[in-house]
């Protein structure tokens, strides 16, 4: 979607992100003692938000319907001609500014800040509708795959006890 001087213009709709409460597996991430934390892990399809207590125990549990995938609307290219993306690597190239489609460059120029607000916005979203302010946990960390972290860095003002490295997942 593009506004009126032609910027890329990427809004999350609130209906748009469904949240879900459900029973998993307890995840292997070590606590420290008394500490409650939050895990936030973005995958291809799901976030998944996990509150954990000292000794590593699940104590809630929510999937959202929104992952990286989603940066595949993005379009990348010139104004002339627009690409949509077809899967990770070449989101990976894109925020690199290293993509090339039938051997030649495409112009990325804006695809990382326009990839920033996106989690930005949606993260910030989900933590709102999962846990809130989070005043009541100790810290709050982020797990995606490693190519994706530059745009996340964005999301690491959503919260003041933000764990300031972002976990590969």
């Amino acid at each position: 979607m593009r506004d009126e001087e032609g910027r890329h213009k990427f809004r999350v709709i609130e209906k748009g992100i469904g949240i879900f409460t459900e029973e998993v597996a307890a995840p292997d991430f070590e606590t420290r003692d008394g500490e409650t934390l939050v895990m936030v892990s973005i995958g291809v399809g799901e976030t998944h938000v996990t509150i954990l207590t000292d000794e590593a125990r699940r104590r809630a549990h929510w999937t959202a319907v929104f992952g990286w995938s989603s940066l595949c609307y993005i379009p990348v290219g010139s104004d002339e001609i627009r690409h949509p993306l077809e899967g990770g690597e070449q989101i990976a190239k894109a925020l690199r500014g290293k993509l090339r489609l039938y051997g030649r460059p495409v112009n990325t120029a804006g695809f990382l800040d326009a990839a920033s607000v996106h989690f930005h916005s949606a993260i910030g979203y989900i933590l709102d509708r999962t846990i809130g302010d989070g005043s009541d946990y100790d810290r709050i960390v982020i797990s995606a795959p490693g190519w994706t972290h530059e745009a996340l860095r964005s999301c690491l003002d959503l919260r003041p006890h933000m764990w300031p490295e972002i976990q590969d997942l």
